[in-house]
């Protein structure tokens, strides 16, 4: 099984490393049609130590060309307070393979970045939006949702993500509401409820923030706090009116009719 993320080829059974990439002390030349001859390959010097050589690292300054992509990486994952090695070097890795099939040209290098960052916590199932890193970028969440869909395309074994649950989104929510010591019981009555529209199909094909945002304000009102529209909509940064349609279409299911204590 080839690794393209990793540059390695494993054995899918116990996991042997058969291949992987070298760096070789050897100088390779190719002659060209006008009987010059060019150097393959590149050269690896000390602060590349542990990264693959790239396309471009026979140039005099040494530098491995995504070296400032990995340091803007890191800077945003600190910055959404998510920082851990394994999702800065999985979006790193991305980022390398992008820069590889020359993806970043014509881009804003931020804008790649926060994309391969923004993937890589998907898949470690983070609950991160993308409008956070928009929002942190200063970019169009537009802007950025495109390139994040390219990469999608371009990797769909590297960058491939599933939907995410919107009960992953809950617990954080919950603690921005600021419920106190009912935090808790608080969230785990949006998740149930998350569960219940699930059911009743609401949704799918539905942007987790909205679900979350009404789950939270159903439950809020279960445990007596009177938290308004406006405040849910604040802290899971979707529309006022996507909340209230959300609201309405659970309004209209059985388990609407349900007392607190009998929904639970």
């Amino acid at each position: 099984m080839t690794n393209d993320a990793a540059g390695n080829t494993v054995c899918a059974d116990c996991g042997t490393v058969l291949e992987q990439d070298e760096i070789v002390a050897e100088v390779t030349f190719l002659e060209g049609s006008n009987g010059g001859h060019t150097a393959l390959g590149g050269r690896v010097t000390a602060d590349s130590v542990g990264r693959h050589a790239l396309p471009g690292m026979g140039r005099s300054s040494g530098r491995n060309p995504t070296y400032d992509a990995r340091q803007l990486i890191t800077q945003y994952a600190h910055s959404l307070a998510v920082a851990n090695d394994s999702v800065i070097e999985s979006a790193h890795r991305l980022y390398t393979l992008a820069y590889i099939q020359k993806l970043t040209l014509g881009k804003r290098k931020t804008l790649v970045c926060a994309a391969c960052l923004y993937i890589a916590l998907r898949k470690e199932r983070q609950a991160v939006m993308l409008i956070e890193l928009a929002e942190l970028v200063g970019v169009s969440v537009f802007k950025l949702g495109t390139v994040f869909m390219q990469l999608r395309r371009e990797f769909p074994s590297v960058a491939n993500v599933d939907d995410i649950d919107p009960s992953v989104y809950i617990s954080r929510f919950a603690q921005a509401l600021e419920f106190g010591n009912k935090t808790r019981d608080v969230a785990n009555d949006a998740m149930l409820l998350v569960k219940r529209m699930q059911l009743d199909w609401i949704a799918d094909g539905r942007r987790p923030a909205g679900i979350c945002g009404a789950c939270l304000l159903i439950a809020a009102r279960m445990h007596h706090f009177h938290r308004t529209v406006k405040e849910i909509v604040h802290v899971v940064k979707m529309s006022d009116s996507t909340v209230i349609q959300r609201l309405r279409e659970f309004s209209r299911t059985p388990a609407a009719q349900l007392s607190a204590k009998e929904f639970r």
